[in-house]
């Protein structure tokens, strides 16, 4: 009996030493790597991530005002206290300028600046006045400072012309405002009635929107655009005659003389 239990416990042992035991099973654990994070609660907060950390999802709450919304693409930009922000579209929602909201998502990289992540939800608090529009000169514009803050630009309008996606729809109004040593980009919201304001074009104008940047890459800022959110915010400085319009055009040239010296 002994040889028997003797040899019983060297079978165990020899089973043991060559790994052919089942091996414990231990559960799975699942983290979220956004339990450790802080919650950011102003877009001064995001804006402040790098891009790095910026990707790893920080959860936000924040809450502000609308300051543009799209008709047709329906993404927006929310400014409170300290910063604007863009945030991607909102399927179910119509959010008119001036609509107070409470953001709850998580952040991302984006492709300039940290923005808010797609994946997020929105209550409507009510309604509140435009934020003062900053006038800072053109140097913070270009530096991106300025970026997804309402503003305010003078300039003259050079060109007014429809933008038209592929199934032929108008989408929204395009514009370029002569700033003196810029040209900026204006991305207007439909008009009612969906008529061209090509009667803007020559004229002095203050315009108020919200500031975007065109970038590379690199994420490098190459040039301004501003979103408009309608012709409301487009106001005459002056009226400029015909001739004066005529004057203020860049006179039409042959194509091998563009970009050569001319006095004309």
């Amino acid at each position: 009996m002994h040889h028997v239990l003797h040899a019983a416990l060297l079978l165990l042992c020899l089973v043991h030493a060559t790994g052919l035991a089942a091996p414990l099973q231990v559960p799975e654990t699942h983290t979220d790597p956004s339990e450790a994070l802080p919650v950011l609660t102003s877009v001064a907060e995001v804006r402040g991530l790098s891009n790095q950390e910026a990707a790893r999802h920080y959860p936000i709450r924040l809450r502000g005002v609308v300051t543009f919304f799209h008709d047709r693409y329906r993404f927006f930009f929310l400014q409170d206290d300290t910063g604007g922000i863009f945030v991607p579209e909102s399927p179910n929602l119509s959010l008119a300028p001036g609509t107070v909201v409470e953001l709850t998502g998580t952040t991302e990289a984006g492709y300039f600046a940290p923005d808010v992540n797609a994946g997020y939800s929105l209550r409507v608090r009510g309604h509140a006045p435009l934020p003062p529009p900053s006038s800072r000169p053109l140097f913070y514009l270009m530096s991106g400072y300025e970026d997804g803050r309402w503003v305010e630009l003078h300039g003259i309008i050079r060109s007014v012309h429809w933008v038209v996606d592929a199934a032929g729809d108008t989408t929204q109004v395009s514009a370029r405002l002569d700033i003196g040593s810029t040209l900026v980009a204006l991305i207007i919201n439909r008009p009612a009635g969906h008529t061209l304001p090509d009667h803007l074009i020559g004229e002095q104008v203050r315009v108020r929107g919200v500031a975007g940047s065109f970038f590379n890459e690199h994420r490098q800022i190459t040039g301004i655009r501003l979103f408009v959110p309608g012709l409301d915010d487009i106001a005459l400085e002056t009226s400029s005659t015909a001739a004066d319009r005529a004057t203020d055009r860049v006179p039409l040239r042959a194509i091998d003389q563009v970009l050569q010296f001319s006095l004309r």
